[in-house]
């Protein structure tokens, strides 16, 4: 999947860039400057979102998104904009955008709308609750990620408390020292940032779900 971001706002863009890069590996990011830009590329390329910002002015944004119809028909369109712009209740703008996200929203709101967006090509039908669910996603896919980083000394030891171990009985299995399985149990709930065991099996479930 290609994504193109245009915007004459270099530190915007890189940051655009940088969240899109994150929903998929494999998703080819291009940053575009300007209406001239996408035009070269549109010819080469098929392009499955476009993320547009209005710091480019209003009339040759409305040329940049017709552009973008005549050239990617099956694109999807983000709008970045302030809040308020004059350009976001134009009748043309709600026809043809997917979504718009404002300029000031929260860096959490702005990041979870953008993935959003990039991964399914719209944002109509987000809602705050959706926007939350997708935080705690977040949260979960990332302590799965640091899960899969946990050492294998670490992970027997978590595997063995699951089986009703203690650390000492542990100690035993693993031929290491008491002193030593405590420090893995205890280095492996800081990596987690959990303080039980109960919330370890929540973060395996998804784990083993994803894995």
């Amino acid at each position: 999947m290609r994504c193109l971001i245009i915007d004459n706002n270099t530190p915007r863009r890189t940051g655009i860039f940088t969240i899109a890069r994150q929903v998929d590996d494999n998703l080819y990011v291009q940053e575009l400057r300007n209406v001239d830009d996408f035009k070269v590329l549109s010819n080469e390329y098929l392009v499955s979102r476009v993320v547009i910002s209005t710091s480019i002015v209003e009339r040759t944004l409305t040329d940049l998104i017709e552009v973008v119809k005549q050239n990617q028909p099956l694109a999807k369109i983000l709008l970045i904009t302030n809040v308020g712009d004059i350009v976001v209740p134009s009748l043309f703008l709600e026809r043809e955008i997917d979504g718009f996200i404002y300029f000031n929203s929260t860096i959490n709101e702005f990041e979870i709308s953008l993935r959003y967006f990039i991964k399914f090509g719209s944002l109509r039908s987000i809602t705050k609750e959706k926007v939350s669910y997708f935080s705690a996603m977040d949260k979960i896919y990332n302590l799965c990620k640091i899960h899969s980083s946990l050492s294998e000394k670490e992970k027997l030891m978590l595997e063995l408390i699951l089986k009703g171990h203690k650390v000492i009985d542990s100690a035993k299995i693993l031929k290491i020292s008491p002193s030593a399985a405590s420090t893995y149990k205890k280095r492996a709930f800081k990596k987690l940032g959990i303080k039980n065991i109960i919330q370890y099996i929540s973060i395996l479930e998804v784990y083993r779900k994803l894995a």
